[in-house]
């Protein structure tokens, strides 16, 4: 059993000891597998932390109130002797399931990353009617690639075929969705715009996607601006006014 606790963790960590007292606690760090664990479990909640700081999210003053409640319930226990300061760690296996439980809610939590992908359900269409030879073989397995959600796959075929097809919306918008999904979010915008300019039957599906490209880096009034372009009597008008109401 060793005689360091959470705050001896901390002040380690942060390199507040004495010269001492650090190699004391780096030697024990060595030798006590326990306290090696913990050592790195404080060291990954800790860059947690500032990871979340850095968001200037509402819920920061909760976060920490939390986390503190959770550090004075599962680090740290005094245990007093006579003229001797010894402290033990409690660590079990409920202190580690507290731990994922406390960062996955605060720090990774869903709701803290404007995630918006049950507005996105793009499917590309049947394309039986829509190449030949060499390239109908190649766009649908395109199709297959984008339908499973492998958007690397599918780009990459998209782009091919884009090569001898450079003026099919079709394609541009399906391989703009790709690079979107791919978080090449400039790319897909070039490649989207050209479709929204012309009259073809992806063009207000066109301004969505740019618009959901938008939300992906957070930029809601550019998101906003987006949806306003939609057509009311597009197929994906009722949609846009929905995901309007959740930015």
């Amino acid at each position: 059993m060793n005689r360091f606790n959470i705050e001896d963790i901390i002040r380690f960590a942060n390199k507040e000891m004495e010269e001492t007292e650090r190699k004391e606690f780096g030697a024990a760090l060595q030798q006590d597998e326990q306290l090696k664990a913990d050592y790195e479990l404080y060291i990954k909640m800790d860059s947690a932390l500032k990871v979340h700081a850095q968001r200037n999210n509402e819920d920061d003053v909760a976060f920490r109130d939390n986390l503190q409640k959770f550090n004075a319930e599962y680090f740290t226990e005094h245990v007093p002797v006579e003229k001797t300061r010894v402290r033990k760690l409690k660590v079990n296996r409920l202190f580690y399931a507290a731990a994922v439980f406390i960062i996955a809610l605060f720090v990774w939590a869903p709701w803290n990353q404007n995630n918006y992908n049950e507005f996105f359900d793009a499917k590309m269409v049947s394309v039986e009617e829509r190449g030949e030879g060499e390239n109908l073989f190649l766009l649908k397995d395109a199709k297959d690639a984008f339908n499973k959600g492998n958007y690397n796959e599918a780009r990459e075929k998209l782009k091919t075929l884009l090569e001898t097809d450079t003026e099919n919306d079709m394609l541009k918008f399906y391989y703009g969705i790709s690079l979107m999904q791919t978080k090449d979010f400039n790319q897909s915008r070039v490649y989207l715009e050209q479709v929204y300019k012309g009259e073809s039957v992806f063009k207000d599906e066109s301004a969505y996607y740019i618009a959901f490209g938008f939300l992906k880096e957070n930029n809601k009034e550019k998101a906003r601006e987006w949806l306003q372009k939609i057509d009311e009597g597009s197929g994906i008008y009722r949609k846009s006014r929905q995901l309007l109401k959740e930015i």
